[in-house]
């Protein structure tokens, strides 16, 4: 697409994106670990041979524990809890990999991020990934317990991805694609994979997701503790091989789980998957529909005079079309857009219709009603967008950012509830010290739920 050195004229470019609902990719759709193997980060915490670096809880359930054929055996010898405790009892983040066989019935799991329980209630506080014959149900086999002295215990059995809120509430949905029953391999050896990583934690079985939950609780939510293997009834006999740790980098705060709902994703880059598995991202056909927006009026022009020859003024051919904002007003059912008519004092924000995003009009809505301005000052860097987070007819569903062209260059916001009248914030101050000179732009982020302004990086002469 050739550029005219003048007049400048707006062209506009469909993109043919899809949008995809969230839940299908980032919300309900099963997430799976990567295998991994080799020199991949991971440690045998269990040499096949010795008890070496594991001690039981309660201490006097020593004997429960032993090792048979390359695995570690518990067998209940009476009525109450038995943990084999790994020897690191402060691990914060980390995946465990794992073998586990019950020839018989019984009820046993592992407990992670344990702390000793002073209620008395239990040897340990801490979240339980919890395993059990085939049969015993969803609400041990492939769940997620919670063995808490002072919190709420929350129901998170198989098939169930639970969210825990700042306020302790829980909210639950559930997984697309879980673990069920018959894929868990009674009287045999299943793989088991846990991974904790910040407030959030998965628990696979033979490579199928079973449980997750996101713990974000303000108070008693658990960041680091030991790591131990369970018995819980008298009787039962249960084995477990080829436990391998993997200590994981903490999540920084922006990679935690996001909770998108049912909110429409445009899927240009990962930021809201998790992980994905045989898919590609594949960018739609672009129609090309050249000029749909040429200048034609005084205010479109830095001389003020209409021409079809250069326009001049301050070094560039012309001004027009520069930072233009298009958006569909679903209530209106038509195209708008705004942009810079000029960079001039007496020019400003610019504004025209369509009804099919090629062929536009310029209404005449200035004061005057002489031109297409919304906006009669000199202003630079600007950009309008539709706020999704208050309805139409509010006094604030339409904003603008922008830098006036005599001033400091540091972005103004202004509102309106038509997109046509604008009042301005802050007594049309300045909103930021940062520099302004690009595209300013205000929206509202619905994830994060605020509104975010992007800055550029100051500059000496900001």
């Amino acid at each position: 697409m050739q550029l005219r050195p003048w007049p400048m004229a707006v062209c506009i470019v469909w993109l043919n994106a899809v949008c995809f609902a969230a839940p299908a990719i980032c919300g309900q759709q099963q997430s799976r670990p990567l295998r991994q193997s080799g020199s991949d980060g991971f440690v045998s915490i269990f040499d096949g041979k010795t008890l070496d670096g594991w001690h039981a809880v309660p201490k006097e359930s020593a004997s429960d524990w032993t090792v048979r054929e390359g695995a570690i055996v518990g067998h209940g010898s009476a009525d109450r809890l038995s943990y084999l405790v790994w020897k690191d009892e402060h691990l914060t983040d980390f995946e465990l990999t794992l073998r586990y066989r019950l020839p018989g019935k019984g009820n046993t799991g592992v407990e992670i991020r344990s702390q000793p329980d002073l209620s008395g209630k239990r040897p340990f506080e801490g979240y339980h990934a919890d395993l059990g014959h085939v049969g015993i149900g969803p609400h041990i086999l492939g769940a997620w317990d919670f063995h808490f002295a002072r919190r709420k215990e929350y129901p998170c059995p198989r098939g169930t991805r639970l969210v825990i809120d700042e306020e302790g509430k829980p909210h639950s949905s559930a997984i697309r694609g879980a673990l069920t029953a018959t894929e868990v391999r009674a009287h045999q050896w299943n793989d088991v994979r846990i991974i904790a990583r910040g407030k959030h934690f998965q628990f696979f079985i033979n490579d199928k997701l079973a449980s997750e939950f996101t713990d974000n609780a303000r108070r008693g939510r658990l960041d680091q503790g030991a790591l131990g293997l369970q018995i819980h009834d008298k009787g039962m006999h249960v084995e477990f091989k080829d436990l391998r740790l993997k200590r994981l980098t903490p999540a920084p705060e922006s990679e935690e789980r996001l909770r998108v709902g049912l909110q429409k994703q445009l899927m240009v880059d990962d930021y809201v998957i998790a992980e994905k598995h045989n898919v590609t991202r594949e960018v739609g056909k672009v129609t090309k529909h050249g000029i749909v927006l040429k200048p034609t009026l005084p205010t479109d022009f830095q001389s003020g005079v209409v021409s079809d020859g250069p326009d001049g003024g301050a070094g560039y051919p012309s001004h027009f079309g520069w930072f233009f904002s298009p958006h569909w007003d679903s209530n209106r059912q038509m195209f708008r857009m705004w942009h810079m008519g000029c960079k001039r004092e007496g020019s400003g924000l610019a504004y025209a219709e369509s009804k099919d995003g090629i062929h536009w009009t310029k209404p005449m809505v200035s004061k005057n009603r002489k031109s297409n301005l919304v906006m009669e000052l000199g202003i630079d860097g600007v950009s309008v967008t539709l706020d999704p987070s208050v309805p139409y007819g509010a006094p604030d569903k339409f904003k603008v950012a922008y830098f006036p062209i005599k001033g400091p260059c540091q972005t103004r916001l202004g509102y309106s509830a038509d997109g046509i009248s604008w009042k301005f914030y802050n007594k049309a101050r300045p909103v930021t010290g940062r520099a302004a000179d690009f595209s300013n732009q205000i929206f509202w982020d619905p994830i994060r739920k605020r509104y975010l302004l992007p800055c550029r990086e100051d500059y000496a002469g900001g």
